[in-house]
Formats: structure tokens, C-alpha cells, sequence
């Protein structure tokens, strides 16, 4: 009887073997993977039908290898499974929205696992599903490349409506566009950095590549960002490898606004976000101020602060 292949893809050594373990006693041939470019690479040579993929990967992450195998005829049809420590809204709605054939982010809880295989895949995904893993919460690299489709369309294509992640800040909503994030978790280690503005709260390590880390509630003359409660905005500019990580209260939802729904504001918009925010839309029964972060990524505030992570990369390793 030929045995059915799978390919798990996670840069834990340690729940690599567990899943692969659990897979083998149910039958499955296995094929592993370490980061999204040795994914991409082992799914080229041999086409696996199914794909257990990790989020929170080195060099590419889970949701960059989707977007490619996605947007490729020869590699569309393969099914995933995404895992991940990750358990909020917006983490299964950007998962299962990917594809049809893949399945949305589940947070993998410490427990037993007892799988019982059924099909192609289900005996997979309900075993893995249970199985027992202690994720440690870590980073991925930030904008290794683009990888976002519709990134390169031309002005007279630009689409009729797009996708925004929404954020809290002070009981406000905002919105900015989804292509400029890569990463949504919560408030990690931050290393300090003297003589910085107070909203700069730091640097933290993102496997490898320092990232500036920027408290918008600070930078709102507010009360920093509650370690426990609020959550970290991975952005990045879409043409160069230039991120950084936005606290917020609370990532909120992800949502399809149509481009004529974005109207200027009644009167003029004050404080130190005015010349980041380009208009607001009412999402549902809520009012969604428009944030512009290719202005913020852009701006001498936030540009400053290269040569900051270039000497604190050390220390930050």
C-alpha cells in the first residue's frame, strides 16, 4: 500500500519530531522542513499532497510560503494545515483566508494527543490538532522579500477594495492596509535604548534582525502599552527591507473596505498621528480612522532610528 505523504514544515527541532512521530504511527510518509525557503525548495522537488506549516518560521514566514504556493498553478491544489501558537480572530481569519484548501490557524494546546486517521488528511489534522506542544513565542524575519501578491499592479488596476488589519488604541479604531504587515503577536522582550524619544520603546530581537519597537500610545501623549494586554503590529514598506513593530491595545478584526467608502474628515484631524492618517469609513457600525503607513515608514520620526538598530544589534543578540 502506497503511504501518504506529508510535509511538516517547524523550526522547533523538538515539535518537528512530535508531529512527525504522530504522522509515522498513522501511516504517513514524512518529509520535514526547517524555514519557508526549505519549504518552498522540498514542496518544488516533491509535490506533497498535504503540508503541515508552521506561522512563525525563520527566513519566510507560514503566511508568505501560503501566498506563494497560492498563486502557483502547479502548487494551488495542495492542501495545508497552519499551526500555530497564535489563537486570536484575526490570526484564523488571515489563515483561513488564504485559500479554500487550507485551514485556519489553531492554537495547540499542552495536552495528549490520540489520533485517529480518516481519509487523506483528517486523521492528520485531528491528531495534530491535540497533540501536545509548548510553543515559545518568537519572531520571524521581517520583510526578507515581497512576496504579497497584487503588490506590483499598476495604477490603472489598482483594485476597487482592499484589505486593512484593524487596531485599538484608546478605545479608537484604526485600520492600515494588510499588505504592510507580516506579523501580529503579542508585546515581546524589549531591549531599552538611551537618550531615544519615550515612544520609542526600544529594540526587540526578531530571530536574528533587530527590529525598532514603537509605543503608539506613547506616541499619542498616552500611557504605554500594557505588557500583558496589548499586542505588537510587525510593518514593513512593500520596496526595501525596512520594518517596524507597532504596539497597540488590541488587534481587532480584518477587514474589506471599498475605495470609494474613504472620505476625508469633517474638519481637521490634530495630534501627533495627523499627518499618518488619510481619511476615515464606517466598518459595520463603527468608525475606522485610516491609517497611511507608507507616510509613518517614510517619515524622518520613524527613519531616524536606523542607525540606532545598527548599534544595538550586538547587544540585542
Amino acid at each position: 500500500m502506497l503511504k501518504k505523504h506529508v510535509l511538516v514544515v517547524d523550526d522547533s527541532p523538538t515539535d518537528r519530531q512530535i508531529v512527525t512521530t504522530l504522522l509515522q504511527k498513522q501511516g504517513y510518509e514524512v518529509t520535514t522542513a526547517v524555514d519557508g525557503e526549505d519549504a518552498l525548495e522540498k514542496i518544488a522537488a516533491e509535490r506533497p499532497p498535504l503540508i503541515v506549516l508552521d506561522i512563525i518560521l525563520p527566513k519566510m514566514n507560514g503566511y508568505q510560503v501560503l501566498r506563494q504556493l497560492k498563486t502557483a498553478p502547479e502548487t494551488r491544489h495542495i492542501k495545508v494545515i497552519l499551526v500555530s501558537s497564535k489563537s486570536q480572530d484575526s490570526d484564523r481569519f488571515w489563515g483561513s483566508s488564504r485559500a479554500p484548501t487550507t485551514t485556519s490557524p489553531s492554537r495547540i494546546p499542552t495536552r495528549r494527543c490520540s489520533p485517529r486517521s480518516r481519509g487523506t488528511s483528517d486523521g492528520a489534522r485531528s491528531g495534530i490538532r491535540r497533540h501536545a506542544r509548548r510553543r515559545r513565542v518568537v519572531r520571524r524575519r521581517a520583510a526578507r522579500r515581497r512576496v504579497d501578491a497584487g503588490a506590483d499592479l499598476p495604477a490603472a488596476a489598482a483594485p476597487r477594495s482592499a484589505r486593512y488589519v484593524q487596531f485599538t488604541i484608546d478605545a479608537t479604531a484604526y485600520a492600515v492596509l494588510e499588505a504592510f504587515v507580516t506579523e501580529l503577536d503579542r508585546v515581546p522582550a524589549i531591549t531599552l535604548v538611551p537618550h531615544m524619544p519615550a515612544w520609542l520603546r526600544g529594540v526587540t530581537n526578531l530571530r536574528g534582525d533587530v527590529l525598532s519597537v514603537v509605543d503608539l500610545r506613547l506616541f499619542l501623549g498616552l500611557d504605554p502599552t500594557s505588557a500583558h494586554t496589548g499586542r505588537m503590529v510587525v510593518v514593513r514598506l512593500l520596496d526595501e527591507e525596512f520594518a517596524v513593530g507597532l504596539l497597540v491595545d488590541g488587534v481587532d478584526r480584518i477587514i474589506t473596505l471599498e475605495a470609494g467608502s474613504i472620505h476625508p474628515p469633517a474638519s481637521p484631524l490634530e495630534g501627533p498621528l495627523a499627518p499618518y492618517l488619510t481619511g476615515m469609513c464606517a466598518a459595520g457600525e463603527q468608525l475606522v480612522t485610516i491609517f497611511d503607513l507608507e507616510r509613518l515608514l517614510r517619515s524622518a520620526d520613524i527613519r531616524q532610528f536606523d542607525d540606532v538598530k545598527e548599534d544595538t544589534s550586538c547587544e540585542a543578540r
